[in-house]
């Protein structure tokens, strides 16, 4: 019995357990199914709030999106939208018994990103997506095109690339030999003063280092040519003969100095011993006036007394005594008055010369201020002089690093010429026997170099180190204006004579050539281009209508700032040639594997072919978008058609003139009359490089001209060769003068479509998409979808208040919503 009650205890507990089991499950399944008919409800409510998607955004553009309306706050106007709808679906409905909805959901938008959040990535990601399924075996082979140049172009290309690279090396020499000549001889080898006519002009400047110490007789032999000699001749200033004026005017002047202290001091003695005469001589005259006035004083007493006497009729005896005695003191007193007149005479003798002494003093003390003077102006003539070596001495160092300079140039250039023998060498099977003999033609004017005749550089280093020690030592010597001064300084002078004449001009002979390689030509080639550029470069190469249109840049999505388009024809040229075709090999793709090709590159390529098909191009035109030339604002980013084409036609000219370059630059038969006119513009070349500069400006105009009526053709619709090549020229050489719009056109419309590898406008176009930014094409490909939009659906839209994507929290869950 016991144990019937414990199976029965047992199987009780059994049964609660199964009975609370199938309850939780129960429980579960009510939970679960309630959970997922929230996240369905809240995925049909956010559907729902993106069913009223912008039409005209997806109708044109292919783009979802969501509009806000202007004034509402995105997020809170999304959430308020959706949760409403989410709310609806979630409570209890009347009559409705089912476990399923006793309870609503806790439901909420946590973000809601517009178009332009983050760089744009929902517009971006949306036009991937519109084009993965449109039009890729077009795009597959339009981008095969752009690695589609022949093998022989490519060989050509490398072989001009390493040839151009050998002239700029040797024209850099060759820059730096006619500075040296400059700094040696003072003689500056200007430019032509006028493109293609004109003569040289040679003039001396303040240098000599050569010919410091050759006088001007011996100095002709060593000149190369007459025209520097006249200069030299014409400016020199021989040192030997300054330092020998300097010490024998010091002599003479100590020499004058000596004379003009004895004249002093005989002056001095001779003004003392007439000064003392004059001293005691006049005591004796004033003495002999008192004795004089006491006389006359005796006289009159006397001839009183005898007049008293003879009126009396006095005694005989007394008259004739006191006679006696007048007649006695009358002739002292005229023996007195004689000796007075002889006494001022004698005085005024004394101070006559006495004055004379003192004047004669005064002009020694003129004449002594006047030698210090003259030695102050030979201490300063020496002064100058001894800058002067100090000048030399600069330039002997100057010159002498920069023969190191020329010599290491000179080592990088034979290794920059060996290098393009082996790149000929290896395409010497693509390109022919024939432009094989015209490229080793061209390096074999190197050859110049190997022995440089006239340029011997270790002897000029040897030289120009011996002459500055010379000059190191020689110092000013007059450092004062007395006569022992001077009379030092003699001496010290004839050293430095003794010194300057073993400075030497051994070694430092040098060539000389008619022109430099400053820029005139290159700016002459400039201004022969930019002067018409400048009134006009659109007007010049098409005479279709330009769109006037503008952008309203007030609301635009890229917060549109104009810069300036840094890019035009001259910043790709410089007389470093291998930069221009290391720019092009930049531009040409390599060969596309397809099958290799990462997925962010696919989408790159798709979007390139959403913007193709989306917006318009100068050929096509768009009458009713904000402006006509879409494609070319994708590229230029200038808020006017007008700049945006330009600017597109200065890209194409750019890029066709570099081809025509390779293709004129490597056909011996075009080339050779530019060489002619190279050699007539330049006359007598002492430096081979310098010719092929002139030959590089004068193919340049040539390719520019070429480039023009290409791309005049092009914009007429037409597609042309991507390689020229000889029969893709329209101009011989003697037309390049003829530059004219008319002359231009004419040419462009007779241009015959390409077969094989042609580039049109839209090729063109897409070369120039591909190189644009990322960010610059998406920002502006949103600036021309909202500004059309604006146009023909409604004035207030805007791209930054259109959501394309939504994440919210749902029963504590997050969840994303998008459109991709």
């Amino acid at each position: 019995m016991r144990q019937n009650g414990a199976v029965t205890v047992f199987f009780s507990l059994v049964f609660m357990v199964m009975f609370s089991f199938i309850l939780s499950f129960f429980e579960l399944a009510s939970y679960t199914a309630r959970a997922s008919y929230h996240a369905s409800a809240a995925l049909l409510a956010t559907e729902n709030y993106f069913a009223a998607y912008l039409e005209p955004l997806y109708d044109k553009y292919h783009i979802f999106g969501r509009e806000v309306p202007v004034g509402e706050e995105i997020l809170s106007w999304t959430d308020k939208s959706i949760a409403g709808d989410v709310a609806y679906m979630t409570v209890k409905r009347e009559g409705e018994r089912s476990l399923l909805l006793r309870s609503g959901a806790e439901f909420g938008v946590t973000s809601a990103a517009v178009m332009t959040e983050n760089r744009l990535e929902g517009f971006y990601s949306q036009a991937v997506t519109a084009m993965k399924y449109r039009g890729l075996p077009e795009l597959i082979n339009t981008l095969k095109e752009f690695g589609g140049m022949t093998e022989q172009a490519g060989a050509h290309l490398e072989i001009a690339a390493a040839k151009a690279e050998t002239d700029s090396a040797y024209a850099l020499v060759d820059e730096k030999i006619l500075h040296l000549i400059e700094l040696i001889d003072g003689v500056d080898i200007v430019r032509y003063e006028k493109f293609m006519g004109g003569k040289g002009v040679l003039f001396q400047k303040e240098a000599y280092v050569k010919y410091f110490s050759t006088n001007p007789a011996g100095a002709a032999a060593f000149f190369d040519r007459t025209e520097v000699y006249q200069a030299f001749l014409k400016n020199h200033e021989n040192p030997w003969s300054t330092l020998d004026s300097l010490g024998s005017r010091a002599e003479t002047l100590a020499d004058e100095m000596e004379e003009r202290e004895h004249k002093e001091m005989l002056c001095r003695s001779r003004l003392a011993a007439f000064r003392g005469s004059l001293a005691v001589l006049s005591p004796k005259i004033s003495e002999l006036e008192r004795s004089l006035a006491s006389a006359y004083l005796q006289q009159i007493s006397l001839l009183n007394e005898l007049g008293k006497l003879i009126l009396l009729e006095g005694e005989e005896d007394a008259i004739s005594s006191l006679t006696a005695q007048a007649a006695s003191l009358g002739s002292a007193i005229e023996s007195m008055r004689t000796q007075k007149t002889r006494y001022e005479e004698e005085e005024k003798e004394l101070k006559r010369q006495i004055k004379q002494l003192e004047e004669e003093q005064e002009e020694l003390e003129k004449k002594k201020k006047e030698q210090e003077k003259q030695g102050k102006a030979l201490a300063k003539e020496e002064e100058i002089f001894v800058d002067r070596c100090r000048t030399i001495r600069g330039i002997c160092d100057d010159a002498y690093y920069y023969v190191r300079e020329i010599q290491e140039e000179l080592e990088r250039a034979k290794k920059v010429r060996s290098t393009c023998e082996s790149v000929l060498e290896s395409f010497q099977t693509v390109i022919g026997d024939e432009a094989e003999k015209e490229y080793r033609a061209d390096l074999e004017k190197y050859s110049f170099y190997e022995d440089m005749d006239g340029f011997d550089f270790e002897q000029m280093k040897q030289t120009l180190l011996e002459n500055k020690s010379r000059l190191w030592n020689i110092a000013k010597q007059i450092n004062g204006t007395d006569k022992a001064s001077l009379r030092a300084a003699v001496s010290g002078l004839r050293r430095e004579r003794e010194s300057v004449s073993q400075y030497s001009f051994y070694g430092l002979k040098l060539n000389y050539g008619e022109m430099s390689l400053e820029g005139d030509i290159y700016d002459g080639v400039d201004s022969l281009i930019s002067k018409e550029v400048a009134s006009g470069f659109l007007g010049f190469l098409t005479e279709s209508e330009i769109s006037e249109k503008k952008l309203d840049t007030a609301y635009l999505p890229s917060g549109f700032r104009y810069e300036e388009d840094a890019f035009d024809i001259f910043s790709l040229i410089g007389t470093d040639m291998s930069g221009i075709f290391e720019e092009l090999q930049k531009l040409l793709p390599e060969d596309i594997s397809f099958s290799s090709v990462a997925d962010g590159v696919m989408d790159t390529a798709f979007f390139h072919s959403y913007l193709l098909t989306h917006f318009s191009d100068f050929l096509e035109g768009n009458g009713e978008g904000a402006l006509s030339y879409e494609q070319e604002y994708l590229i230029a980013g200038k808020d006017t058609d007008k700049e945006n084409l330009s600017s597109i036609a200065m890209r194409i000219c750019a890029v066709r003139t570099i081809l025509h370059f390779i293709s004129l630059y490597t056909d011996s038969e075009r080339k050779m009359p530019v060489e002619q006119a190279a050699l007539a513009a330049c006359g007598l070349i002492g430096l081979p490089a310098l010719k092929s500069i002139i030959v590089f400006l004068l193919l340049f105009v040539w390719a520019l001209e070429e480039a023009m009526i290409d791309t005049a053709a092009i914009l007429l619709g037409k597609r042309l060769l991507l390689y020229p090549g000889k029969a893709g020229g329209s101009l011989m050489f003697h037309e390049i003068l003829l530059f004219s719009k008319s002359f231009i056109m004419e040419r462009a419309r007779q241009k015959k479509e390409g077969k094989g590898i042609a580039f049109g406008y839209n090729e063109y176009l897409l070369f120039f998409l591909v190189l644009t930014p990322k960010e610059d094409k998406k920002y502006r490909a949103a600036d021309l979808i909202q500004e059309n939009l604006r146009k023909t659906y409604h004035q207030s839209f805007r791209m930054n208040r259109c959501v394309w994507k939504i994440s919210y929290q749902l029963d504590e869950k997050e969840y994303e919503y998008a459109y991709e």
